[in-house]
């Protein structure tokens, strides 16, 4: 009768036991997930800091370039560059030629 009490005692320690390792396995499955989810909103934190911090950083380049233009760039009424010149230059006689093509042309129907 004794060893039976105490093999029934030892069942039931077993098994609250076992109920006792479960409950906790559960508790801390519950606490990674969460410990999870607090990682992944500080990662994605993170990240959204960094996309702030370049584009802040692309923002300030930007105006420093700006800047140099600005510093570089001829003041209003000074003459234009040579290269602009050149391009004007071109345009120029470029027109004319058609002009002269269209007069000879209109010159040539007149007659």
């Amino acid at each position: 009768f004794c060893t039976a009490t105490r093999r029934g005692e030892l069942s039931r320690l077993r098994s609250a036991l076992g109920a006792w390792v479960e409950a906790l396995r559960s508790a801390l499955r519950a606490r990674c997930a969460a410990l999870d989810a607090k990682i992944e909103e500080a990662r994605l934190r993170s990240e959204a800091w960094s996309a702030e911090r370049a584009s802040a950083d692309a923002a300030r380049q930007e105006a420093a370039l700006a800047r140099e233009d600005l510093e570089a760039a001829p003041p209003a009424g000074e003459a234009a560059d040579d290269y602009e010149q050149q391009l004007e230059a071109e345009i120029e006689d470029h027109l004319c030629s058609l002009r002269l093509e269209e007069r000879r042309a209109a010159d040539a129907a007149a007659a």
